[in-house]
């Protein structure tokens, strides 16, 4: 019963990305939003996980009520989407993202510490809880295109909002898991600054991801442009996580031959060259072939994350690990280069995706920098005072 509330929480979760990342610029366009104005309304959406992420993170972590600070931030996102209805003008749908995605930032990493903890703690495969997410995310994705061409882009916002609610409902329906409260000085973000594998993990995985930016800011764009109908759209962004799911399914047995740092530098490679061929080519097939490389250039890089976080990070600071790992590579990189999409695409159309690939090579190859590097475990240690006092009693 475990397993399937916290399946649930993620199928909710990509649910909302499913119709919020591919047709969320087309309702900013149907209300006159310029391609640079839908770039900076992106950017906003994933900047602000730079700020709100790591700090509510951190506080879930001190607190140890990690699913109480998901309800409530999932019923602000809920009431917030509400809102948008009647808004036409740049300024208040402006006012409106910083809201909305003040909510929605921390509940991911929120929702993923809250998942690795108990899977490690009842023997759970990650993989099989976090694969649900990509199901909602395909299920989504294809009917969306479906209900586009039916009603128009006013649709999307109806489906969000329906999104959104689902997930509130399933925020309410999370298990009750016990989690220490973490209460050393390593409660801090500092403490995680001070290691060096992990700022080499984040640089690594925050270009990876980063390098998603063109394509999911103007990706549809790109392919409505070419001439692709909106089903077939949902089909290839649908399409593009069916992979994703094998992967999650059974990707544990990989991740444990090759290691987590091989399985992210490969996933860089692989996002390389998915980029390459999108920018390529608007040829039905070849971009099928494409959508299928997002099972390495998110999942598998994805997986082999959270399980280093899992590995290397005590349980009381995942939350504070999962938000600072968010806020870089959903936050900071997405942010970046999602900004500057927006011009390099006025100004070079397709050949973005170029750029955006050697973005991928880079980072591919910053994470084999860890093999050289000692990756001690991040815990939780025991504040100073309590310390001195132990050492004076010794």
């Amino acid at each position: 019963m475990i397993k399937a509330r916290l399946g649930l929480i993620y199928f909710s979760m990509f649910a909302f990305i499913g119709i919020h990342m591919p047709f969320w610029p087309v309702w900013l366009k149907s209300k006159g939003i310029s391609p640079t104005g839908i770039a900076l309304l992106t950017a906003l959406s994933f900047a602000l996980k730079i700020v709100f992420t790591p700090i509510v993170s951190n506080l879930a972590d001190r607190s140890g009520n990690r699913r109480q600070a998901i309800v409530l931030l999932a019923l602000g996102l809920f009431g917030s989407f509400l809102l948008f209805f009647g808004i036409d003008s740049f300024l208040p749908i402006l006012m409106l993202t910083t809201l909305s995605f003040a909510c929605w930032s921390p509940i991911m990493s929120l929702s993923e510490s809250l998942t690795t903890v108990t899977a490690k703690q009842q023997g759970y495969d990650y993989g099989k809880i976090r694969l649900w997410g990509s199901v909602g995310f395909m299920v989504v994705a294809v009917f969306s295109g479906k209900l586009l061409e039916r009603f128009g882009d006013a649709v999307v916002l109806w489906a969000i909002c329906a999104a959104a609610g689902l997930l509130l409902l399933a925020a309410c329906l999370l298990p009750k898991v016990s989690i220490p409260a973490a209460k050393g000085n390593s409660g801090g973000m500092k403490t995680f600054f001070k290691s060096k594998w992990f700022v080499y993990f984040l640089v690594a995985t925050t270009l990876v991801q980063g390098s998603h930016a063109a394509y999911y800011t103007f990706g549809t764009i790109q392919w409505r442009a070419q001439g692709l109908s909106d089903q077939v759209i949902g089909f290839l962004w649908g399409g593009s996580v069916a992979v994703e799911v094998l992967f999650f399914a059974f990707g544990k047995a990989l991740l444990a031959r090759m290691g987590a740092i091989n399985v992210i530098a490969i996933g860089g490679c692989a996002a390389a060259l998915r980029w390459i061929l999108i920018g390529a080519t608007g040829n039905v097939a070849l971009l099928m072939l494409a959508q299928c490389l997002h099972a390495l250039s998110f999942g598998a890089g994805h997986f082999a994350a959270m399980m280093i976080i899992a590995e290397k990070v005590d349980g009381a600071l995942s939350s504070t690990a999962q938000g600072i790992y968010s806020a870089f590579s959903m936050g900071i990189g997405m942010g970046v280069f999602v900004l500057l999409s927006g011009p390099m695409y006025a100004a070079i159309g397709a050949n973005v995706f170029y750029v955006m690939a050697g973005v991928a090579l880079l980072g591919g190859g910053c994470i084999l920098s860890l093999r050289a590097v000692k990756m001690e475990r991040i815990v939780d240690s025991a504040p100073e005072h309590t310390m001195e006092l132990a050492a004076k009693n010794a």
